[in-house]
């Protein structure tokens, strides 16, 4: 199995960052790696169980679900399959002190069809993953903002 881990210290309080990773759906098409998102918008987008698509520039739609959400850990699982492909993902904010937090992101690919995926694309894989960080970070570095 691969997996692609990064953290990254931001400057605001962990409220800012967990608001803006539940709110995912909005800042995830600005990734280089993704075209659009859809998904049922008759219903909140943030709860356990939400299903949407991650349609990528390669034409292949992710069939994802949010499969965990815990608001008191600032932690969400995720679970995407495209036919054998198989991902699992998590996210997380960490509080460090009442102007910075820490926030984080682990994709794994397991099995041998992820272990092929990864090894055709693992610098595509290893750059979003640093991305999503920089544009969470960004959304949440706005929230901030507009809250003074």
């Amino acid at each position: 199995m691969r997996t692609y881990t990064h953290e990254k210290i931001i400057p605001v309080q962990a409220k800012y960052a967990w608001q803006a990773l539940t709110q995912m759906n909005l800042w995830l098409p600005k990734l280089q790696t993704v075209t659009t998102i859809s998904y049922d918008e008759t219903s909140p987008f943030f709860q356990v169980g939400k299903m949407y698509d991650v349609h990528t520039p390669e034409g292949i739609s992710m069939k994802s679900q949010l499969k965990m959400i815990d608001s008191e850990h600032m932690k969400v699982a995720i679970g995407a399959n495209f036919f054998l492909l198989n991902s699992r993902l998590s996210c997380s904010v960490s509080q460090i002190d009442d102007k910075r937090c820490e926030i984080s992101r682990i994709q794994m690919y397991p099995g041998l069809i992820g272990s092929i995926f990864t090894s055709l694309f693992n610098k595509r894989e290893a750059s979003e993953t640093e991305e999503y960080l920089a544009v969470w970070e960004d959304y949440a570095l706005r929230l901030f903002q507009n809250e003074l």
